[in-house]
């Protein structure tokens, strides 16, 4: 779902930049780069033909505050902007109906071009609205034919989600990438629905032998178990081995190894170094074996298992 997202004064800083509000002295630094011809049509819209659209533009982003100026350190000029907005189909794309997120754009001066400054900017910007507005996902599309900006969102993490034919500003239509990156910080398990969402591919395909044993379980079970794996899975710095043993799901770094044992109504967690944080666990019940029981009813303690999987797995 849409959150409601206003930049507020709020300042980031890069090396290079100061990402802020536009104000009405950025109009001639926005009509430089906005009456280029080449580059508004790469996101959709055409270059500016007087100040006056200029002016017209910059009305919006000032009454509506999501979107940030580029502003280059060495001359304290506007050399492009980004902006936060409301990714459009929210009804339709339903997978993401109980998470937070918007979709990004942007757009660089062509003298700027080739520098990095754009990658430079827009991570800044992601790590905003994911650190600190804790935001789940973020959008982010192009046209097949802005090979430009399908590297930047390469470079940011981002991974196709649909193809689509997307309606640009002059009347045209375009086929495209709509491009999706969740936040890192959280373990988050879309249900991907719709017969169009085919080119998303999960990075860790499952083990075949263990998608089969899951499957006796019921789906409380295995959307928790799924959660654990892809918390395990983030925790090895190396490649994690995936194999079943003795009939149970264990994923291994060398020898060292976490193991999950599923049951009807929680998930056993084996892990070396488990008992070493029972104070940390306290809300929860560790066996005698020093293996830790999830129920259904819990929430998963996803912090103090990532110290727990890396100590384990990395001998950290």
């Amino acid at each position: 779902m849409n959150i409601t997202f206003k930049i507020d004064g709020k300042t980031l800083e890069t090396s290079r930049l100061i990402l802020r509000t536009f104000n009405y002295d950025d109009l001639n630094d926005l009509f430089e780069y906005a009456s280029v011809e080449g580059v508004g049509e790469k996101a959709g819209w055409k270059h500016h033909e007087s100040i006056l659209k200029s002016k017209e533009i910059l009305d919006i982003f000032i009454k509506h505050d999501k979107t940030f100026a580029i502003v280059l350190k060495e001359n304290n000029k506007v050399i492009g902007s980004i902006g936060v907005d409301e990714y459009g189909m929210e009804d339709k794309l339903t997978e993401f109906n109980n998470y937070k997120g918007r979709e990004i754009g942007f757009v660089l001066n062509k003298d700027y071009w080739g520098k990095g400054i754009m990658t430079e900017a827009v991570k800044e910007v992601i790590n905003y609205l994911f650190n600190d507005l804790e935001l789940d996902f973020l959008l982010c599309g192009y046209y097949d034919f802005n090979t430009t900006s399908k590297r930047v969102q390469e470079k940011l993490g981002f991974k196709p989600y649909r193809k689509l034919v997307m309606e640009t500003s002059m009347g045209t239509k375009e086929n495209g990438i709509l491009n999706l990156l969740i936040n890192p910080n959280k373990i988050i398990r879309f249900n991907f629905s719709h017969p169009e969402t085919l080119i998303y591919k999960e990075e860790n395909t499952m083990n075949e032998e263990i998608k089969k044993y899951l499957e006796k379980y019921n789906d409380e079970i295995k959307d928790m178990f799924y959660k654990l794996r892809e918390l395990i899975l983030e925790c090895g710095s190396c490649e994690v081995e995936e194999q079943m043993w003795a009939k149970l799901p264990t994923y291994y770094v060398d020898e060292r190894f976490v193991r999950l044992i599923p049951f009807k109504d929680h998930i056993n967690v084996e892990a070396k170094y488990m008992a070493s944080y029972i104070d940390k666990l306290s809300d929860y019940k560790i066996t005698p074996k020093g293996m830790l029981q999830l129920y259904l009813n819990q929430n998963i303690p996803f912090e103090v298992l990532k110290e727990v999987f890396k100590k384990t797995l990395m001998g950290e």
